[in-house]
């Protein structure tokens, strides 16, 4: 076990060193026509927008244990030497390792009568999250011969993965009800296409203080849909893809899908908003093998590594051999829901003037029924229609070390964007948590024109270079 704890570590610390996601830096561009999938009840300014073939791609991995700094410590000639035993103090009783990934496919929108805007895009998403107890790698690290569990038990409640692939289908619509107040809401059609979900998982690791034999022990159900399956067509001659691709829109397993918000202007200074997205589930009926065992004891004989890790074609055969002699197969077909990573946004802002403008936005995820919370405040710049600019601070997943950039360009009907959560990760990569990338290129077209930056267009602006209020119809309030 003392030989395995380095590569065990080094393979759990990948994540860190990747890409991870809150979205906070794009709910603070409300410009930018996709602010509007985090918030429908943004008021659009774009007549049309079009995203071009690469849509907005967006990737994302956390990881709240540890940061690979507090993994690996420097000795006396400046080499790095893996230390489990301080990255296992980081760690909380229960960690995630978490990854989003999300392609957007097609998306388009226009308003019409001024006030109503509709929008339609299709995307594939994807969600990882492994939840991984403080004991395991504690366990690991000291051995089955270490002090702290020789003799007793080493707790593994909540070790699972909950993994979802799906295409998403999502009709949208936002309407401007008053100059102050604009609401907004997108309907999506979910076709599932592939699941692994861990469902209950209650499980030990117990070591005999004379014979140092390692007894794991608990219950564990482990539900799948066109993903374990492919051990057996695999045996057949069935490709993954070609599974996959059919799933993604032949919609065996359905889901559904709603996003709302809303968006206020108190004053010409403050704008508050608010929205809920991804709240829905999908129902899984393809391909279905469950794994269950009500009653696990199971004595630890050792795993020929190298089949494993260097053979690929033996993989899928591994896990289902191990999840038999450890857990005993129960294998049935039957339909079961998972439900979406619903996300919650509550933001405010202050416009110091029609250029810069100041913003906190607070976040909150519902993942496996654990609330994962974020806060970011942000400087905003906005320079007519050409040029978003966002850099904020930000706290999400156990993480303080978090700087957000956002750019927006555009030129003639064409507008690029570049946003990250976290640009650390690019400098220093050691010490972060998270990162967070997403980009995209739009055709806008119809910006509306407004010389002063009221919200006013100049065709209905009786003071189309004075800064006015709409009961005025866009000139100064003559008592000033």
């Amino acid at each position: 076990m003392k030989k395995l704890t380095p590569l065990i570590f080094i393979i759990c610390c990948l994540p860190v060193i990747s890409i991870g996601q809150q979205s906070l830096t794009l709910y603070g561009m409300k410009d930018l026509s996709q602010a509007f999938y985090l918030n429908p009840g943004f008021k659009q300014k774009n007549r049309v927008y079009v995203s071009l073939p690469i849509g907005i791609q967006t990737f994302a991995i956390n990881h709240s244990g540890f940061t690979l700094n507090q993994l690996l410590e420097k000795t006396n000639n400046d080499s790095l030497m893996i230390r489990p035993d301080l990255a296992i103090d980081k760690m909380e009783a229960q960690n995630v390792i978490s990854f989003e990934q999300s392609s957007e496919l097609l998306g388009f929108g226009f308003k019409f009568k001024d006030k109503n805007f509709v929008s339609f895009s299709t995307s594939v998403k994807s969600n990882f999250n492994l939840t991984y107890p403080r004991d395991l790698f504690r366990f690991v690290n000291e051995g089955n011969g270490g002090s702290t569990f020789l003799g007793s038990r080493a707790s593994l409640d909540g070790l699972g993965i909950n993994c979802s692939v799906y295409s998403e289908y999502a009709i949208g619509y936002n309407r401007s009800v008053t100059n102050k107040l604009t609401v907004g809401g997108r309907v999506k059609l979910l076709s599932g296409i592939s699941n692994v979900h861990t469902s209950n998982s209650v499980l030990g690791i117990s070591t005999d203080s004379e014979t140092f034999d390692i007894t794991i022990d608990g219950q564990l159900t482990i539900k799948s849909s066109n993903s374990l399956f492919f051990t057996d067509t695999l045996n057949k001659g069935i490709q993954p893809q070609t599974i996959f691709s059919t799933a993604a829109y032949d919609f065996k397993n359905i889901g559904y899908g709603i996003d709302a918000g809303a968006s206020y202007k108190l004053n010409d200074r403050l704008e508050f908003s608010a929205s809920v997205v991804d709240l829905g589930m999908i129902k899984w009926k393809a391909n279905t093998r469950d794994f269950e065992s009500k009653d696990v004891n199971y004595k630890f004989q050792g795993v020929d590594l190298n089949s494993v890790l260097f053979d690929s074609s033996e993989v899928g055969k591994f896990l289902t051999d191990t999840l038999n002699k450890i857990f005993g197969l129960n294998s049935f077909k039957q339909s079961y829901s998972t439900s979406l990573y619903t996300r919650f946004y509550l933001g405010g802002t202050y416009n110091i003037n029609k250029s810069f403008s100041s913003s906190i936005t607070l976040h909150n995820q519902l993942i496996a029924n654990r609330l994962r919370t974020g806060a970011a405040i942000a400087f905003n710049v906005h320079l007519r229609n050409w040029l978003n600019f966002s850099i904020n601070y930000a706290a999400f997943g156990r993480s303080l070390r978090n700087v957000g950039l956002g750019l927006s360009l555009k030129g003639g009907p064409l507008q690029f964007f570049l946003i990250s959560d976290n640009i650390l990760t690019f400098i220093n990569p050691e010490n972060t948590k998270n990162l967070h990338l997403a980009f995209g290129l739009n055709i806008c077209i119809g910006a509306l024109k407004d010389k002063d930056g009221d919200n006013i267009k100049d065709k209905k602006d009786l003071c189309p270079d004075l800064y006015g209020k709409p009961e005025n119809k866009g000139c100064p309030d003559p008592k000033n």
